[in-house]
């Protein structure tokens, strides 16, 4: 829960935060530069396609021309002919 907080995918029921100084509910993009978050385990959303998963990623980070971030990242992983694959049917290994 922290940590969605922290990345501005949930807002808080009462109350206030801060990380590094800076107001989770209104510089979160501020944060999101600032810091960085690794889970113990990658995952993605299955439910959503390879092409889906890379825009989430660059509308969370803010990245400056998504779609182009986006394109040259399938290209760059030979993913552009299975973009719209769901990520779920990727193989683990």
């Amino acid at each position: 829960t922290t940590i969605r907080m922290l990345c501005g995918l949930l807002r808080p029921d009462a109350g206030e935060g801060t990380c590094l100084g800076l107001d989770i509910l209104h510089e979160g993009g501020l944060i999101k530069r600032q810091v960085g978050y690794m889970t113990q385990k990658f995952s993605f959303y299955e439910d959503l396609s390879i092409r889906e998963n890379l825009e989430f990623v660059a509308r969370l980070y803010e990245l400056k021309d998504q779609r182009i971030a986006v394109d040259q990242s399938l290209a760059e992983l030979g993913l552009t002919q299975r973009q719209r694959q769901l990520a779920g049917q990727l193989s683990g290994g």
